[in-house]
Order: C-alpha cells, then structure tokens, then sequence
C-alpha cells in the first residue's frame, strides 16, 4: 500500500475511533467518498506520506471542530517537547509586541517574558513603546527586525493616558530565555489613581509542572505582603495542559474539577484542594501542587474572545464558585478536551476526545459568558493609553 495511503487509513481510524466532540458530520461517509478520491488521484503517484496530508485536513475542517487540529512532524515536535517540560533557550530582551497606534508613533507592548531582562526593570502589558535607540519606529514587523540585530538597546517608554503618559527610559541586554510563557505578576493602577492592585497574568498553560506551581507560588507571595484584591487576567491565554489550568484554579477555588466523559469512560479532572484528582488516563503529567497556597481576598477574572479551552476552564471555574468575570464571550472550547495520536510520518492529530460536564454531570457550556461584558478594544487602548478593562476591574475592585 502506498505510505499516502497508509496514512490515510491511521488518521481516519483514529478520528471515527476516537473523535467525540459535538461536530454533527457523518464521519464514515465522509471518509468513503474522500478515500475513493485520494486513490484516484494517487493513481501514477509514488503517493508520498505528504500527499496525504491535505485530505487529513480536508477532513478535519469537514468536522468543523476547534480543538481537532493536524499538526505537521516540526509542530508536534514542538508542541511534544513543551508539554513534557523540555524548555528550549533563545536570546531576546523578554517582549512580545501586539499593534502600532494610528499615527504610527507608539508599539503596544502585549506581554513580558516573566523573569526576563524587560520584566526587572518594570515594563508591563499595555506599555508602549516611544523611542528605540532614540529611533521611533512605526510598526511591531519594524521593531522586531530591529531588535533581532541588536544585543542591546535603550527604550523610552511610556504608560498611561497618551495625553499625560508616564515616560521612562531603560536599558537592555539581550539574554538567554526559555520558549515558555510563565504566570507573573505586576502591580497596577489607572490615571488619577494612586493605589496599586496586583496583576497576575497567566498567558498559556503550554508546560509541564511549571504552571501551576508558579501561580501558588505568585499566589503566597503576594497575600505574604498584605494584598487583598487581585486582578487574574487570562486574555489572550489559549489554553496547554489539564493539569496546568485545573492546578492553578485550585489556588482560589477547593474544588477545582471537573467530569469528563470519553467514549469509553468517565473519570473526574482536577484538583481536590491541592491534591491531584483523576485525570485523562492518557495523560502522564498527574501530580500534586508541591507548595500550595489558597487566595484569600477579592477577586476580578479578564477574558476575551481569545481566552480559550484550559483559559476558558480557569474562568469558568472561578466563575461558578462566585468569582466575577469580567470581558468578552470567550472563543467556544470550554466543554471539550483534546488529545494527540501520533502518525506514522511524526505529524499527529490532536482529536476532541471527551466531553466536559460539571460535578452534577450536566454539560459545560461551550464558552464562558462574562457576568460584565464588556469589549477589550486594544486599539484604543494603544490610541489613548488606557486599557479599559483593567480600569474596569481596578474600580469593581475598590467598590
């Protein structure tokens, strides 16, 4: 049989195998009428592993499902290797740039590596950037280039409302950083207002028993020095490992878990306290929170139509334990879970292998629905320098 072929016939196993998401295509059909075009157009072909490869994602945009995904070898080696916790390094000052303001003069700043050069000298999310090497430069492709030349660099930076922003100055050598997002916290506060809340901004759950610890972690340092209200932002977060999202909401909530329900069986996910419950038998990565800590005061979440799947779990159980949410309709794939098979070739699909529900086994919904909508509009915040969001959540907060 031709390795396209052979291919072919392991995804297609695979997905009426174990696909159970709530796609409502005929999947066997499907596969018939698409197996009887793939031999005909291999028909004088050595029929390559490669020229499978469309056909898989053929059909896996037929099923119309967001966490069913096909990943080339080169993904899936990369998404393997950070969710077994092997942290590759790269030099960079630790900024990651989202959009320029209209006139082209300002850079969002869209998030800071934790730990890394721009972190220790105070940068935040939603700072912009003014001046490189006394250059203004008027687009984020621009400043990439830029700084992908340079080892060090000078920036004047400016916070707050662009008519009477903070602006500061600061010097960076690029260094050794690892390719993962890490859980930090900064203290904020909006024009006109004196007293800080602390941020704490979790971008990904991609990891390995780095994420939830490092949120306990953040969690008791900070009640150690007397906050009381707190800020989780999870805009923008889309998604990584079970344990990581279930791990880190068990720092607010005692009972952060879940049921999940397969084609073959249900088990509850999660934590019990810091304790770690059940969780998807295929996945290795169990373990208890090894220094826990529970938060104790107020509470805002952030989503925004990006925060997705473990983000979305995260909102969602805060949320039903009282916690206010605060932002948009979050991106629809909270109420399944997704899982990897690997292909003969080393790409592999991610296929939705099980259904969520809650403890009282009634289905999650498919997204979270804030209690406050409200949109998180980032160009205007580049415009006029105010992240209205976390204004937002500043006052509930201080209410």
């Amino acid at each position: 049989m031709k390795p396209a072929l052979e291919l072919w016939h392991e995804a297609c196993f695979y997905l009426k195998f174990y696909y159970f998401g709530h796609s409502t295509l005929r999947l066997a059909p499907k596969i018939r009428r698409m197996t009887a075009t793939l031999i005909q157009d291999l028909r004088g072909k050595r029929g390559e592993f490669k020229d499978a490869h469309r056909y898989i994602e053929e059909l896996r945009g037929a099923i119309a499902d967001s966490h069913t995904l096909f990943h080339n070898a080169d993904e899936y080696s990369k998404l393997v290797r950070i969710y077994s916790g092997k942290i590759q390094y790269d030099s960079g000052f630790g900024l990651d740039f989202l959009t320029s303001n209209d006139s082209g003069t300002e850079i969002l700043i869209n998030e800071v590596l934790a730990d890394s050069p721009a972190a220790m000298l105070g940068i935040q999310p939603f700072d912009r950037v003014v001046r490189v090497n006394k250059k203004r430069l008027s687009s984020k492709e621009n400043l990439n280039w830029y700084l992908s030349q340079v080892s060090f660099v000078e920036l004047l930076i400016a916070r707050g409302s662009v008519n009477n922003p903070i602006e500061f100055q600061v010097s960076l050598q690029k260094t050794r950083l690892p390719d993962l997002k890490l859980p930090y916290v900064y203290r904020y506060s909006p024009p006109s207002q004196t007293t800080p809340i602390f941020v704490l901004r979790i971008p990904s759950f991609r990891g390995n028993k780095s994420i939830a610890p490092r949120v306990h972690q953040l969690v008791r340092q900070i009640q150690e020095i007397g906050a009381k209200s707190l800020i989780l932002d999870l805009r923008g977060n889309d998604g990584g490992a079970v344990s990581e999202c279930y791990g880190a909401a068990s720092a607010f909530v005692l009972e952060a878990k879940n049921l999940s329900q397969t084609r073959l069986q249900s088990y509850t996910v999660g934590y019990d306290g810091w304790r770690c419950m059940t969780n998807d038998p295929r996945d290795q990565k169990n373990y208890d929170i090894p220094e826990p800590a529970f938060w104790q005061g107020k509470t805002v979440v952030l989503v925004n139509l990006v925060t997705s799947s473990c983000g979305e779990v995260m909102a969602n159980l805060l949320q039903r334990h009282q916690i206010l949410v605060l932002g948009e309709t979050t991106d629809g794939r909270l109420n399944t879970t997704a899982e990897f098979w690997q292909l003969s070739d080393g790409s592999a699909l991610q296929i939705t292998n099980a259904r969520t529900l809650d403890l009282t086994k009634k289905p999650l919904p498919e997204f979270v629905t804030p209690n406050e909508k409200m949109a998180d509009d980032q160009a205007k915040t580049v415009n006029t320098g105010n992240d209205a969001l976390l204004e937002r959540a500043y006052h509930l907060l201080k209410m």
